[in-house]
């Protein structure tokens, strides 16, 4: 006999980051029937990244790193936040 697997047990969710922080955008369209602002892609990445960054108090590369947590190379991520006018 196969043991039961609960698809919905807490091990198996998916846990997202607190997003308070968020700044959403103007809305450029009601394809969300209005419910939530609307971003741009950039707009998202550049605040993701901000956030990530203010976890770790700013540090890009080593051991616990921004670029790590976002799992890129620490000269993407500066070529990244030089495109999105981060500093």
């Amino acid at each position: 006999m196969t043991p039961f697997h609960d698809p919905f047990h807490r091990e198996d969710i998916l846990e997202i980051p607190e997003l308070s922080n968020f700044q959403a955008g103007p809305v450029k369209s009601n394809a969300n029937g209005g419910k939530k602002p609307l971003v741009t892609l950039d707009q998202a990445t550049k605040q993701h990244i901000q956030l990530v960054l203010d976890s770790v108090d700013g540090r890009i590369k080593g051991k616990g790193g921004a670029a790590e947590i976002l799992d890129m190379n620490p000269s993407t991520l500066h070529f990244r936040m030089k495109k999105l006018g981060i500093r």
